[in-house]
Order: structure tokens, then sequence, then C-alpha cells
């Protein structure tokens, strides 16, 4: 089904879709935002999900000719809404806004310029701010893209613009096996498929957090089928891991768990350092990356397992395994600068977090580590050898 065109008798560069389903109370405020962007040709399809508070009436009350709304008989979730929306889009880009999010005055405008730019893009997402305070900014280096989409999604659903025609050729559209994080599985078989992925640094969207929004409301089953991509990714990539070392990764990687479900004994150190290195491994290999790169991960993935290991300490799991931690957790990666890099991050980070509490309260085991961490660092500089100097 087509749609009229705009009212100067063209039809609209860009579609912005919206979903709504009984999301009255931030409503007004979405719509508005979208009706208030410096680009002005846009069509503005509101799929109402068969909502049974004002949310029709809301919408409704706009006589902007750039609206148009349309309503499921029945309640289909916001998956099918989606695929409905896209069936019925006119626009050469879609762009997708909850309607609970709000888009800075310029969003359409830059991003349709970087479409222009750029006519290998396929897909093109901003940054964002929560209402929570956190500040999310899109990955641009592809190869960055593909190694954060392994574990999670880095993306904001309510950010993108996309290609049409390519979604709906190339992917089929939305993935209806999904009833959430259906951005998370587009997202993943764009990139199967080799599509490009662009991104924006500049914050367009703000994303409200609030007791009936989906990351409230569905957040534990939206984890549970973003682990479910996740785990099928590492899978594809490392055949040989075990099912639940792939899923440790996945969870400690995405921060959807603890350390603690796997480092119970020395042993486990091990068989998790084993899983790291083959994992980072598989990926350099098939994307053709430096060890410095391979370095900087096994890096980063230590200070995740550490700052896990401190948390979980302070619920009372096992604090004695971090000194096992700073001795082992090179992941093999024995080349003198990665090794200090790592005793310098680490040391840093939990020196400042002893620091923080009391004395009286911090176990031996710390107490110790703390001492041996102070004599590294003063015994041992930067200075002293300049080939081991880090930017």
């Amino acid at each position: 089904m087509k749609g009229l065109p705009n009212r100067n008798g063209e039809v609209p560069r860009v579609t912005v879709l919206m979903c709504v389903y009984n999301g009255e109370a931030h409503l007004a405020a979405a719509i508005e935002s979208v009706l208030a962007q410096t680009w002005r040709e846009f069509e503005f399809l509101i799929i109402n999900d068969a909502s049974t508070d004002g949310s029709r009436q809301v919408c409704a009350s706009y006589h902007d000719p750039r609206i148009r709304l349309i309503d499921n008989e029945r309640n289909l979730g916001l998956t099918r809404s989606l695929n409905r929306g896209l069936a019925l889009a006119m626009g050469t880009y879609l762009a997708r806004l909850d309607a609970d999010d709000v888009s800075a005055p310029q969003r359409l405008e830059r991003q349709i310029s970087y479409f222009q730019a750029h006519p290998r893009c396929a897909l093109l997402f901003t940054g964002f701010r929560k209402s929570t305070g956190y500040l999310g900014i899109p990955p641009a280096d592809a190869v960055e893209q593909r190694w954060r989409m392994l574990f999670d999604n880095p993306m904001g659903h309510s950010t993108v613009m996309f290609r049409r025609e390519v979604i709906l050729n190339a992917l089929g559209g939305y993935d209806e096996s999904f009833p959430v994080a259906q951005d998370y599985a587009l997202w993943t078989r764009a990139l199967e498929r080799g599509l490009v992925i662009g991104a924006l640094p500049e914050v367009l969207v703000h994303l409200e957090h609030h007791e009936r929004s989906i990351s409230s409301t569905q957040g534990l089953r939206r984890q549970g089928y973003a682990e479910r991509l996740s785990c099928r990714a590492i899978q594809d990539l490392c055949p040989t891991l075990e099912p639940r070392m792939i899923q440790v990764l996945s969870r400690i990687w995405a921060q959807r768990g603890t350390a603690g479900e796997v480092l119970r004994r020395p042993g486990d150190l091990r068989r998790l350092r084993r899983a790291v290195k083959t994992l980072i491994a598989a990926f350099a290999a098939r994307h053709g990356l430096s060890q410095a790169w391979q370095d900087d991960k096994a890096l980063e993935f230590a200070r995740r397992v550490c700052t896990d290991v401190w948390h979980s300490q302070r619920q009372g799991w096992g604090g004695g395994l971090l000194c096992e931690i700073l001795a082992g957790l090179t992941l093999n990666f024995h080349r003198p600068p990665f090794q200090l890099r790592l005793g310098r991050h680490l040391g840093r980070h939990l020196l400042g977090k002893l620091r923080q509490r009391r004395r009286g309260h911090t176990p031996p085991q710390w107490r110790r580590v703390a001492a041996e961490v102070d004599t590294s660092s003063s015994s041992r500089t930067l200075s002293e050898n300049p080939a081991m100097r880090v930017a």
C-alpha cells in the first residue's frame, strides 16, 4: 500500500516511523520533536498498536499534513508493527523514533546529509543520551562495530536511519521471532550481509527511561534475547569453545553477568584465560588485526574482570582470588609492554577502589595486594625503559 505524496506533490525523502502502545505520558514531546525538525519534507508515520489509554487521542490532536496515523485492529507487538510500518512507508530513508524519546531539531538534516555524502552507507546511527545520564556514542570503525556487536547492542534504536529498500530487500525487515531486541537482531544480520554502517558522534536523540519504558518493563527479557544472539555469534566464530564458557564471555563483556559465575576456584581462571585468548585470536585472524589490537582487548577484558571481582567481593564473594588475577590474567600475551600496561591500569584502578574504603574494613588479602602494587609502582616506572612507554 502506498501513501499519498506530501503537500508539494512530491514523495518525501524520509519517513519517520513511530510505534506507540499506551505511551500517552511522553508521546506529545516525541511528536513535537519530529514536527520541529529543520528538514521539513518528511512523512511522519505513527502506528497505534491498539492502545487502551489516550495515545490515539494525543496523535489525532495534531493536524500537521505530514502525519499519517495507522491503527492496528489488535495489538501486534513492536516487531510486527515495525514491519507493517516498513511496508507502508513512502520515504527512501526511514528514521526510527520510540514514542517516549526526543530527537534534536537537526537530526534528520544531519543524517540525510551524511547519506548524500556516503552513498554506500545502508544504516546510520547517532549518539544518544539517556535520562539516567548515560551517554552512548556509536562506534564508527567497522572493526569496532563488529567486535562490540559480538556481545551486545551499542546502537540506539531511536537513533537509526536506514535505506528502506535495502533493509526490505536484503534483510526482509525485522525478524518477528524477536519480540524484543529486534533492533540488535537486525543490526547483526546487516553486518553478516556486509552492509555498511555509519555513525555520527553527535548526540541527536534523548532516550527517556521511566517505569513504563521497554528497558524497564522488558529489561530481563531483552537481555535473554540479546544473549541468545551474542552466544550464537561467538559460537560461529569459535566453534571449539564449550557453550558454558561462551555464555560467560558474553555476559562478562556485555556486563550482563558476573565473573563470580565461573571464577570459583583457582583453576577456573586458566579456563577463562584460554577462552578469552581463543576468542580474541579468532576475531583478529578473521579481520586481519595486529598483535597490538589483541593486547588492547586483553587489557580491556582484564579490567572488566577485576572490576567485576571487586563488586562481587563487596557482596561477600571471594576477594582472595584477586591476587591470582593480578598475577595471571595476562592471557598469555607475554610482550613486556602489555604486561606493564596491565599492571599500571589495574594497579591504579584497584588502589583507587581500596583507598575509598575504611582500612578497618579492608580484608587482609586486599591489603597485601595494595602493598604489592604500591611497591611495584614505585620500583618500576615507564621512564626505566623508553621502549616500554605507552602513549
